[in-house]
């Protein structure tokens, strides 16, 4: 029987490099936590002690936050709630190293570090309620993931791993309870994950297993999800939040791309920083694919060589 405790748990060297995580991510982010600014979002709950977050289809939000608080009227507690964040997030990047077996302490801190002080959660930790739930969201997506790949790489029985699918599903939708947009790091964590396991080992087969198991458990986590819609979201929140037209898909694609490089532009500079940032990016990508086609053809080219070389033998042997 799995131990869902101690898949989840914290070995040593996983111990000390979430203490260093940990730390080091609330040094650095000590000026934004001291601030005291707050979002128009914040402010309005901090002047009306207003607790409601399931306009956005986000009832976990609610749930938590009336817990903590013990009811209702919402009051001002940060840094509490950012400092939760910044632990879950913490967590979250040793979950990480679990997943694609990252064992050093070094690797795990720096990778750690670099994930959770990334430009783009800056944004996250500046708001004093939604950042608790933000890291929530995070927290169980990535957890989700971490027992998806160690169920995918056991033997287990049939019952087994229907009590575990359920887990998995209860997670992923907890995450999308507590914050929809960082289930996208489930997407990302899967796509990295099924193409250093398609480098390590080219069988097809076992590619494809390995990739659309998490995508179909992902898909059926938005089903059970999407009648909360109905139940919840209000007019405007629903218009923002549609997606969009088939038709226009490209131009939207197009547009976020853009939108991405000036974001990137605006939190860089358009100096040396930003063309070394593309640079490096530009040569990951090459790298990635310059490696998924060497393992596979290298692979190919094995079983060619070893097709031919039992055609020789057989060739052989009758003229003998």
């Amino acid at each position: 029987m799995i131990n869902i405790i101690k898949l989840i748990s914290l070995n040593k060297v996983e111990q000390k490099a979430f203490i260093y995580v940990f730390f080091v991510s609330i040094l650095f982010l000590l000026s934004l936590i001291q601030a005291n600014v707050l979002y128009v979002d914040d402010m309005y709950r901090v002047l009306s002690g207003y607790v409601y977050w399931n306009n956005d289809v986000r009832p976990l939000s609610t749930l938590i936050f009336k817990i903590i608080e013990l009811g209702e009227p919402l009051t001002d507690i940060s840094p509490l709630p950012q400092i939760l964040s910044i632990a879950l997030y913490s967590v979250s990047s040793i979950y990480l190293g679990k997943i694609f077996k990252v064992d050093n302490l070094i690797f795990l801190s720096l990778g750690g570090i670099a994930f959770v002080l990334s430009p783009f959660n800056l944004a996250n930790f500046s708001f004093v309620f939604d950042s608790f739930t933000m890291g929530l969201a995070v927290f169980t997506s990535t957890t989700a993931f971490l027992i998806t790949s160690i169920v995918l790489e056991q033997k287990l029985s049939y019952y087994r791993k229907i009590i575990i699918f359920f887990l998995i599903l209860f997670l992923l939708v907890s995450s999308l309870c507590f914050y929809q947009g960082a289930t996208s790091i489930y997407l990302a964590i899967l796509t990295f994950y099924s193409l250093l396991n398609f480098i390590k080992d080219t069988n097809i087969q076992k590619s494809i297993y390995l990739f659309t198991t998490p995508l179909i458990i992902l898909f059926i986590s938005v089903i059970i999800y999407l009648p909360l819609k109905d139940l919840f979201v209000n007019p405007y929140a629903s218009r923002r939040s549609q997606t969009p037209p088939f038709k226009d898909i490209l131009n939207v694609f197009i547009n976020n791309l853009f939108g991405l490089v000036k974001t990137v532009n605006s939190l860089l500079g358009n100096g040396n920083l930003s063309s070394f940032f593309y640079l490096l990016l530009i040569l990951m990508m090459t790298t990635s694919i310059l490696l998924f086609f060497y393992s596979f053809f290298k692979k190919e080219m094995s079983n060619i060589i070893n097709f031919m070389s039992i055609i020789n033998r057989v060739s052989s042997s009758k003229m003998v």
